[in-house]
């Protein structure tokens, strides 16, 4: 059999499927008009030609004006038992992409797009059972092992690892949530302070020792080439910064600073909030020993 006349078949074939698909509307299609190729005989390129035209005409004037067509079922493309009511396969890197709409209470989303690789599972809906958040969602990154990260035009600028830590300019955060960058907003940054959560409630005493102990300095970052550690950490450069040596404030304060852990080369950290109370507390004390000398001068006046 040549060339002209498999693809005859296979067109055949197509045919056949689309027109017994709705018999009424395939009632008015009219025959092929060369209905007579089998298996061994010849045909040629105007004649499989008009056979594609027959096809394409019997679609467009009575399949395709349907007021409401539909499929019954699940579609697969690359995979004959497709599992969803929509799945997409492909079978050399063993990826799947798969429209899911599941009423089921199982670990699937209910609405939405899930994208099975072999490193994970990826989901994109509008609600879903078996996970521990409310709904509406939008992202879910199932694989416990492998972090999400968000990524545009080649880079990578954020990062959400299996701990739940969230990296913003850096993939590694040390922290809830570690921005390598600039951070701004309108409103003021709020520390929670209910007293109902605390215990063993005690004022802070000797401040104004503390604060005479503490070194306010004037400084500029070093740039990366400059830097043991830290590379890659986005500091402002050039530009004349104020504050405190964390190394420092440590033997003075170290509730206010955080320490990286032993022979790691993270850089310390330093909660300058914490030494808020420190300041108003040597106020307070300041305060006591200027009303305690007004009164010695005025003591001292009276005798006169």
């Amino acid at each position: 059999m040549n060339t002209a006349s498999r693809l005859m078949l296979g067109v055949g074939s197509l045919a056949v499927a689309m027109l017994a698909a709705n018999a009424v509307y395939a009632a008015n299609c009219a025959a092929y008009t060369y209905p007579n190729f089998t298996n061994g005989t010849t045909a040629d390129g105007s004649q499989v030609t008009q056979n594609f035209d027959d096809i394409r005409n019997c679609a467009n004037n009575n399949l395709a004006p349907l007021a409401n067509p539909s499929f019954t079922g699940n579609v697969g493309i690359g995979t004959a038992s497709p599992t969803w009511p929509l799945r997409v396969y492909r079978a050399q890197n063993a990826q799947t992409w798969a429209l899911v709409e599941n009423t089921n209470t199982g670990n699937q989303v209910q609405a939405g797009l899930q994208i099975l690789t072999s490193a994970g599972s990826f989901f994109v809906g509008l609600d879903g059972s078996g996970y521990t958040f409310t709904t509406p969602r939008a992202f879910v990154w199932s694989n416990a092992n492998v972090p999400l990260v968000f990524a545009t035009n080649g880079s990578e600028y954020m990062r959400i690892l299996t701990n739940g830590r969230v990296g913003i300019g850096t993939n590694a955060p040390t922290l809830t949530l570690h921005v390598n960058g600039s951070v701004g907003g309108i409103g003021a940054y709020q520390n929670l302070s209910d007293g109902r959560l605390k215990k063993d409630v005690r004022p802070v005493t000797g401040a104004l020792s503390l604060v005479q102990r503490l070194r306010p300095v004037r400084f500029q970052w070093l740039s990366p080439d400059e830097r043991k550690i830290g590379k890659s950490l986005a500091l402002p450069l050039n530009e004349q910064e104020i504050g405190f040596v964390a190394q420092e404030v440590e033997t003075v304060v170290p509730e206010a600073v955080a320490a990286p852990k032993k022979g790691s080369n993270d850089p310390y950290g330093l909660r300058e909030g914490e030494l808020v109370p420190i300041l108003v507390a040597a106020i307070k004390e300041q305060q006591a020993e200027i009303d305690e000398l007004k009164a010695a001068v005025a003591s001292l006046k009276a005798r006169k």
